[in-house]
Order: C-alpha cells, then sequence, then structure tokens
C-alpha cells in the first residue's frame, strides 16, 4: 500500500505524495474507527471520503491530521487484547496443582526409591511418569476365569 513504508512514517513526508499517503492513511483509520463505534452499539456516522479530504482540507489542517493519525496508531498500539482462546491443557494443569501440595509431589519419588531433592529436580512429567510405572508394577494380576 505505502511501498516499504510504516503508516507511521508517512504521514511526515512533506510532500505531495505524502500528503496523499497521510489521506489514505487518516481515511482507513477514520473507516476502522468507525466500524469498532458501530460494533459497540453507537449510530452510525459518516467516514470521510479520501479523494473529497484530499480537495477539502486547508494547510492548517494538516497538523492537526497528522496528530491525529499519530494519536490513533499510539492508542491501537496500547489497547488491551482479550484472548477469547483458552488452552484447556494449560488450565486443567493450573486446577490439578492448586490441589496439588509437597507432600503429593514427593510420593512418586519415594516410591520408586528416590530423595525429596532428588524428586524436586526432576521434571513434572518425569514425576508423574515414574508413578504411573509404579501403578502399574504393582497392580493385581489379573485372574482369567475364562478358560
Amino acid at each position: 500500500m505505502f511501498g516499504d513504508k510504516n503508516p507511521s512514517d508517512v504521514v511526515y513526508e512533506n510532500t505531495a505524495d505524502g500528503f496523499v499517503d497521510l489521506c489514505r492513511v487518516f481515511c482507513i483509520l477514520a473507516e476502522q474507527g468507525e466500524l469498532s463505534r458501530r460494533y459497540e452499539g453507537h449510530d452510525k456516522s459518516e467516514v470521510p471520503d479520501e479523494g473529497m479530504l484530499r480537495v477539502k482540507t486547508a494547510p492548517y489542517d494538516v497538523i492537526a491530521m497528522r496528530q491525529g493519525v499519530i494519536s490513533a496508531i499510539t492508542n491501537g498500539y496500547k489497547r488491551e487484547i482479550v484472548e477469547d482462546e483458552t488452552d484447556l491443557g494449560l488450565a486443567e494443569l493450573q486446577k490439578k496443582n492448586e490441589k496439588l501440595s509437597k507432600a503429593h509431589y514427593l510420593r512418586p519419588g519415594a516410591v520408586n526409591g528416590l530423595g525429596a531433592k532428588e524428586t524436586m529436580m526432576l521434571p513434572v512429567g518425569v514425576v508423574f511418569d515414574l508413578l504411573e510405572i509404579y501403578i502399574r508394577a504393582h497392580r493385581p494380576a489379573k485372574n482369567d476365569t475364562d478358560t
């Protein structure tokens, strides 16, 4: 759209092409702002037309346009981004960790012959793998009564 230029850099060009680009950036940001307002439930408002803006903008209005564009870009960076997606695995792990005491964590290491320090140095996955191995090894044998 602006070549290799960043929209915030386009704002400060004092050329005829720079003014055209400023009007374009201003209109894009105005349109996005209006769409955001409508999404929030505000009444429909007029969005400036790029061609009319080029024709009707007085030279002293260019400074206000530049300040408006920079303000809009700055405020866009400051907005809060609400993450809609939740990591279900992470949420489940956090819920389990709320209930897991130090004694519960050390138990899998202890039943496998590890000391507290050794157990605490192991990654969580390894500790729970040790517990699973212990449970499988000490599970009662199944009796085949079908024979």
